[in-house]
């Protein structure tokens, strides 16, 4: 299992949102490229004398390297709204609102975490967790608000039409697949394929007929957003 992490991890499995700057920064998401850091953060654990070298980085430059990747991280999730056609008063309306309750209700929490007691001591810090998120409650709200409120059709909410996928380019497709040899153990299960969690091989036809492209019997169109 050590083996299979080590050599077959892609990009850092972890949920701090900075790794996602430093990969946006750099254009870097080597496999090699972060065995190679992991080895050397090791290194620097284990020999204190590399260990010290770390903590001589002045705080000014651990500040800059910080404010930069979580500046990409920013605008990494306004960029995913450049499909969603801003034009409409709904869309406008559902963003704004979803920024503004993500700022004002971890606030309000913080300043009041009492106001919610619903007498279970676990329910109670789990609510105390989700609510002091602003990452969570605005983007919980704009799913819900998206969901439910009406006046846009699924091209203007940024969604592709129902039955069709992106079209993706050679290199992005199947990234998320095991190794050749536990792939082929995974295929030969196909109650496995129902599980949301395991990988599924991506198998594209092109119908001549049509002038139409299909993987695994649905529609591809054409990605003009991907550059």
């Amino acid at each position: 299992m050590f083996y299979f992490w080590f050599d077959r991890s892609r990009v850092g499995i972890t949920t701090h949102a900075e790794n996602v700057g430093v990969i946006g920064i750099t254009r870097v998401a080597s496999r090699v490229t972060m065995i190679f850091g992991g080895c050397t953060l090791i290194a620097f654990g284990v020999v204190t004398k590399l260990g010290a070298i770390l903590s001589a980085i002045p705080d000014p430059l651990v500040g800059v390297v910080l404010s930069t990747s979580m500046a990409m991280v920013g605008g990494v999730a306004i960029a995913n709204v450049q499909t969603v056609d801003l034009k409409l008063t709904r869309n406008v309306a559902i963003l704004g609102f979803s920024i503004m309750l993500g700022v004002i209700v971890p606030e309000f929490y913080e300043r009041n975490p009492t106001i919610v007691a619903t007498g279970y001591r676990t329910l109670d810090q789990v609510i105390q967790v989700l609510l002091s998120l602003p990452m969570f409650v605005g983007a919980a709200t704009a799913c819900f608000l998206d969901n439910t409120v009406g006046g846009a059709t699924r091209q203007q909410r940024g969604l592709r039409e129902r039955g069709t996928v992106w079209e993706e380019c050679d290199g992005e497709r199947d990234v998320y697949l095991y190794p050749n040899k536990f792939q082929q153990i995974i295929d030969s299960f196909p109650i496995l394929r129902y599980l949301p969690f395991i990988p599924k091989r991506k198998y594209v036809k092109e119908d001549k007929k049509n002038n139409e492209k299909q993987r695994n019997g649905v529609k591809i169109v054409p990605n003009e957003n991907f550059v």
